[in-house]
């Protein structure tokens, strides 16, 4: 593999600068998955190296892997399950900078532990990503046989901090959708009358689990309520984004 010159990380520094000047940093089609796919696609590709962003609590938000064969079935599906080892995640909380061209023989290696007998050559790069003092998560990279040179990390820090700024972006949307569903949740819930209310109590009150089916004309007749008191108190909170429901029939409702 030829090594990138000062001017590739020039040119490739500049098409970076261009992706964001477009505001198209990251896929608007994979916000829920990999929100930072494309950035991190450029890296990888840029790099000839696999490239991973995590936050700090270990959730993938962008991967791409030039080198797809390093990894086993259980870090695919780690992969495919948008989260990383929690035990892994331990092994980096004391990186506070760049750590680069990590040999397999280190627990903080990304490299499988069933590969490593494969890549006894592997390399990891570690950068972490801050907003100011604080953590956003971790921009990882990985070669099986070659190292990691000071312009290949120039180019990465970069992208690092680009990084940053979109994750801060995107954690202040969270926050802000967030809050704009609570706002809705407590709409609702003063929208309901006592009957209402009374009627999501009797429902809810001893369930444990994610997902429940009711018979709304059993639960009348035992709590002596009409049915179309429950019925409206289910579809308020489900027009809240609280619950789904789908109707069983005769069998009742699947909430």
């Amino acid at each position: 593999m030829e090594p990138i010159t000062e001017k590739q990380v020039l040119e490739k520094i500049r098409d970076i600068n261009a992706v964001v000047r477009e505001g198209n940093i990251y896929d608007k089609n994979t916000m829920d998955n990999l929100p930072f796919q494309k950035l991190v696609q450029f890296l990888a590709i840029s790099l000839q190296s696999n490239a991973y962003l995590i936050s700090e609590i270990g959730e993938l938000l962008g991967y791409f892997a030039s080198y797809e064969e390093v990894n086993s079935e259980r870090t695919q599906a780690m992969m495919e399950a948008r989260q990383l080892d929690p035990r892994y995640l331990q092994s980096l909380a004391l990186i506070v900078n760049t750590v680069a061209n990590i040999p397999i023989t280190d627990d903080r290696t990304i490299f499988a532990l069933e590969r490593r007998d494969q890549y006894q050559e592997g390399n990891t790069t570690i950068i972490p990503i801050y907003e100011k003092r604080q953590k956003m998560g971790y921009l990882i990279l990985a070669r099986p046989h070659e190292s990691f040179t000071d312009l290949d990390l120039i180019l990465g820090e970069y992208v690092g901090t680009i990084l940053a700024m979109e994750m801060i972006f995107i954690q202040r949307r969270r926050v802000r959708e967030q809050e704009k569903h609570r706002q809705e949740v407590d709409l609702a819930i003063s929208s309901l009358s006592y009957s209402e209310l009374n009627a999501l109590y009797v429902i809810f009150k001893d369930v444990h689990e994610p997902r429940v089916r009711i018979t709304a004309s059993k639960i009348a007749k035992e709590e002596n309520i009409t049915r179309s008191v429950i019925v409206n108190a289910l579809r308020k909170m489900e027009s809240a984004g609280v619950f789904s429901s789908r109707s069983l029939g005769m069998k009742g409702t699947h909430i």
